[in-house]
Protein backbone atom coordinates (compact mmCIF):
# COMPACT_ATOMS: atom_id res chain seq x y z
CA UNK A 1 0.00 0.00 0.00
CA UNK A 2 2.86 2.39 0.80
CA UNK A 3 4.28 2.37 -2.73
CA UNK A 4 0.94 2.14 -4.52
CA UNK A 5 -0.09 5.64 -3.39
CA UNK A 6 2.80 7.53 -5.01
CA UNK A 7 2.65 5.25 -8.05
CA UNK A 8 -1.01 6.24 -8.48
CA UNK A 9 -0.17 9.91 -7.83
CA UNK A 10 2.61 9.84 -10.41
CA UNK A 11 0.36 8.02 -12.87
CA UNK A 12 -2.27 10.72 -12.36
CA UNK A 13 0.29 13.45 -13.16
CA UNK A 14 1.29 11.48 -16.27
CA UNK A 15 -2.38 11.04 -17.25
CA UNK A 16 -2.99 14.78 -16.90
CA UNK A 17 0.14 15.51 -18.93
CA UNK A 18 -0.91 13.01 -21.60
CA UNK A 19 -4.41 14.47 -21.82
CA UNK A 20 -2.92 17.96 -22.06
CA UNK A 21 -0.60 16.79 -24.84
CA UNK A 22 -3.48 15.16 -26.73
CA UNK A 23 -5.62 18.30 -26.47
CA UNK A 24 -2.68 20.41 -27.62
CA UNK A 25 -1.78 18.27 -30.61
CA UNK A 26 -5.39 17.97 -31.75
CA UNK A 27 -6.02 21.73 -31.55
CA UNK A 28 -5.94 23.88 -34.67
CA UNK A 29 -6.35 27.64 -35.12
CA UNK A 30 -10.04 27.08 -35.94
CA UNK A 31 -10.98 24.22 -33.60
CA UNK A 32 -9.83 22.08 -30.70
CA UNK A 33 -9.59 21.95 -26.93
CA UNK A 34 -6.97 24.68 -26.62
CA UNK A 35 -8.31 26.94 -29.33
CA UNK A 36 -9.60 30.28 -28.02
CA UNK A 37 -13.38 30.60 -28.21
CA UNK A 38 -13.24 34.28 -29.18
CA UNK A 39 -13.02 34.63 -33.00
CA UNK A 40 -11.02 37.86 -32.74
CA UNK A 41 -8.40 36.22 -30.52
CA UNK A 42 -8.20 33.22 -32.90
CA UNK A 43 -7.69 35.59 -35.86
CA UNK A 44 -5.00 37.55 -34.00
CA UNK A 45 -3.18 34.36 -33.03
CA UNK A 46 -3.15 33.28 -36.70
CA UNK A 47 -1.52 36.56 -37.90
CA UNK A 48 2.24 37.10 -37.84
CA UNK A 49 2.96 39.40 -34.91
CA UNK A 50 0.01 37.91 -33.05
CA UNK A 51 -1.54 40.03 -30.34
CA UNK A 52 1.29 42.54 -30.26
CA UNK A 53 3.21 40.47 -27.73
CA UNK A 54 6.11 40.09 -30.16
CA UNK A 55 5.43 42.40 -33.10
CA UNK A 56 8.84 41.73 -34.65
CA UNK A 57 8.20 37.97 -34.62
CA UNK A 58 7.13 37.00 -38.10
CA UNK A 59 5.32 33.81 -37.19
CA UNK A 60 1.77 33.44 -35.95
CA UNK A 61 1.36 33.44 -32.18
CA UNK A 62 -0.35 30.08 -32.65
CA UNK A 63 3.05 28.36 -33.06
CA UNK A 64 4.58 29.42 -29.73
CA UNK A 65 1.20 28.75 -28.10
CA UNK A 66 1.33 25.12 -29.23
CA UNK A 67 5.03 24.87 -28.35
CA UNK A 68 4.43 26.18 -24.84
CA UNK A 69 1.57 23.72 -24.31
CA UNK A 70 3.62 20.77 -25.62
CA UNK A 71 6.51 21.60 -23.28
CA UNK A 72 4.06 22.03 -20.39
CA UNK A 73 2.59 18.60 -21.16
CA UNK A 74 6.04 17.02 -21.26
CA UNK A 75 6.83 18.52 -17.85
CA UNK A 76 3.76 16.87 -16.32
CA UNK A 77 4.61 13.55 -18.02
CA UNK A 78 8.18 13.74 -16.72
CA UNK A 79 7.01 14.61 -13.21
CA UNK A 80 4.70 11.60 -13.30
CA UNK A 81 7.60 9.35 -14.28
CA UNK A 82 9.92 10.82 -11.63
CA UNK A 83 7.30 10.15 -8.98
CA UNK A 84 5.96 6.75 -10.10
CA UNK A 85 8.90 4.84 -11.56
CA UNK A 86 11.32 4.65 -8.58
CA UNK A 87 8.79 3.14 -6.15
CA UNK A 88 7.63 0.81 -8.93
CA UNK A 89 11.17 -0.49 -9.39
CA UNK A 90 12.69 -0.16 -5.91
CA UNK A 91 9.70 -0.24 -3.61
CA UNK A 92 9.58 1.55 -0.29
CA UNK A 93 13.34 2.21 -0.29
CA UNK A 94 12.83 4.70 -3.13
CA UNK A 95 10.38 6.68 -0.99
CA UNK A 96 13.05 7.35 1.60
CA UNK A 97 15.76 8.42 -0.83
CA UNK A 98 16.46 12.18 -1.14
CA UNK A 99 16.56 11.96 -4.95
CA UNK A 100 12.94 10.81 -4.86
CA UNK A 101 11.79 12.87 -1.87
CA UNK A 102 12.95 16.29 -3.04
CA UNK A 103 11.15 16.45 -6.42
CA UNK A 104 8.22 14.33 -5.28
CA UNK A 105 7.40 16.41 -2.23
CA UNK A 106 8.26 19.86 -3.62
CA UNK A 107 6.93 19.86 -7.18
CA UNK A 108 3.35 18.59 -6.70
CA UNK A 109 2.38 21.40 -4.30
CA UNK A 110 4.00 23.94 -6.65
CA UNK A 111 1.88 22.56 -9.50
CA UNK A 112 -1.14 22.66 -7.21
CA UNK A 113 -0.63 26.27 -6.14
CA UNK A 114 -0.01 27.29 -9.75
CA UNK A 115 -3.14 25.49 -10.86
CA UNK A 116 -5.23 27.06 -8.12
CA UNK A 117 -4.02 30.52 -9.11
CA UNK A 118 -3.85 30.34 -12.90
CA UNK A 119 -5.53 27.26 -14.38
CA UNK A 120 -8.93 25.58 -14.29
CA UNK A 121 -10.83 23.55 -11.71
CA UNK A 122 -10.53 20.15 -13.44
CA UNK A 123 -6.71 20.04 -13.48
CA UNK A 124 -6.64 21.56 -9.99
CA UNK A 125 -8.73 18.68 -8.63
CA UNK A 126 -6.54 16.11 -10.40
CA UNK A 127 -3.31 17.74 -9.23
CA UNK A 128 -4.70 18.01 -5.69
CA UNK A 129 -5.55 14.30 -5.63
CA UNK A 130 -2.16 13.37 -7.08
CA UNK A 131 -0.42 15.50 -4.45
CA UNK A 132 -2.36 13.87 -1.62
CA UNK A 133 -1.50 10.40 -2.97
CA UNK A 134 2.21 11.17 -3.27
CA UNK A 135 2.47 12.82 0.14
CA UNK A 136 0.45 10.03 1.80
CA UNK A 137 2.76 7.38 0.36
CA UNK A 138 5.82 9.28 1.57
CA UNK A 139 4.28 9.72 5.03
CA UNK A 140 3.53 6.00 5.26
CA UNK A 141 7.08 5.16 4.19
CA UNK A 142 8.54 7.38 6.90
CA UNK A 143 6.09 7.03 9.77
CA UNK A 144 3.68 4.24 8.83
Amino acid sequence: MTTILPILGGALFALLGGAHLWLTLTSRPDRGGFTPKDAEVRAAMARPGGLGLAPDLQIPLWQPWIGFNVSHSLGALLLGAVIAVPPLWWGTAALQHPLWLIPSLLLPPIYLLTSMRYWFSAPTRGIGLATVLVWSGAALAWWG
